[in-house]
C-alpha cells in the first residue's frame, strides 16, 4: 500500500519515476491503436500542449471567474453544430468524455418526463444491445429501467421494427449509435428519428466516435 512519503522528491525524480510508469503502455505514435489516442503531426501536438499548458490552472467550474473557458466552449460548440445539421440556435456543452455525455442526455430525458408525466412513476430507454455499457450506468444512477433490443445478427443493425415493438408507456428516450463503439454500425437514425417524432419520444445518438468524423466522410462521398 502507498503512503504520502514524509520527504518529497526533486523534479527529476519525479519525472523518471513517470516515465518509468508509461514502460508497459502501448506504442501509440506508432498508429498501432485503434481507438483511445490518435497520432498527430509534431506542430500539431506541439500547439496542443501549449494550449494545454497555459490553461492548465484555470477552472471551468465558474465561467464567471474564467470566462475565456466558457468563450472557447462556445466557440467550440458554434463550429461544431453546423457539421450535424444544427444552427445558430444549437446548445450545449463541453463534458468530460462520452460517459458524462449520455448520463446528462438521458438525465435530461428523465427530468422531461418527470414534469410531462407527474404522476407517473416508472420510466424506461430503449437501447440497441450493441449501445455503449455507460448507458446502463446512466440508467442504474439515474434509477430507471433500460431495455436492450436485439440486433441484426447479420448486420448488428439495430432494427427500428423491433425498437418500435418494444415502446410502451414507459418510454421516454430512444437511443441510436452512429456508428457503435464496439462494431463500427451505424444505426438507423433518419428512421429512429422518423419514430420518434412519431412516437413523440426523445432520440438521443451516440456519436461519441462519429460526431466528428461523419459529416467529412459525407462530404467526401463514398
Amino acid at each position: 500500500m502507498n503512503k504520502i512519503p514524509n520527504k518529497g522528491q526533486d523534479q527529476q525524480q519525479i519525472l523518471a519515476q513517470l516515465k518509468a510508469f508509461k514502460g508497459q503502455d502501448l506504442p501509440w505514435q506508432a498508429g498501432k491503436i485503434f481507438a483511445y489516442i490518435y497520432q498527430t503531426t509534431p506542430e500539431a501536438k506541439a500547439v496542443a500542449e501549449a494550449a494545454y499548458l497555459s490553461f492548465l490552472p484555470e477552472n471551468g467550474l465558474d465561467p464567471t471567474a474564467f470566462p475565456s473557458l466558457l468563450h472557447l466552449e462556445q466557440q467550440i460548440i458554434g463550429q461544431l453544430a453546423p457539421l450535424l445539421g444544427g444552427n445558430e440556435e444549437v446548445k450545449g456543452n463541453c463534458t468530460s468524455g462520452g460517459t458524462e455525455s449520455v448520463i446528462l442526455a438521458v438525465k435530461a430525458a428523465r427530468d422531461y418526463a418527470r414534469a410531462k408525466y407527474p404522476n407517473q412513476k416508472e420510466f424506461e430507454i430503449l437501447v440497441p444491445s450493441t449501445a455503449h455499457p455507460c448507458f446502463y450506468k446512466a440508467a442504474h444512477y439515474l434509477n430507471i429501467g433500460i431495455q436492450a433490443i436485439d440486433v441484426d445478427p447479420q448486420t448488428q443493425r439495430l432494427k427500428v421494427a423491433d425498437m418500435r415493438a418494444a415502446i410502451s408507456e414507459k418510454t421516454i428516450l430512444l437511443v441510436g449509435s452512429a456508428p457503435s463503439y464496439a462494431h463500427g454500425v451505424m444505426d438507423p437514425i433518419a428512421e429512429l428519428s422518423d419514430l420518434a417524432l412519431e412516437k413523440d419520444l426523445l432520440l438521443h445518438v451516440d456519436a461519441c466516435v462519429g460526431g466528428m468524423y461523419l459529416p467529412f466522410f459525407a462530404a467526401v462521398g463514398p
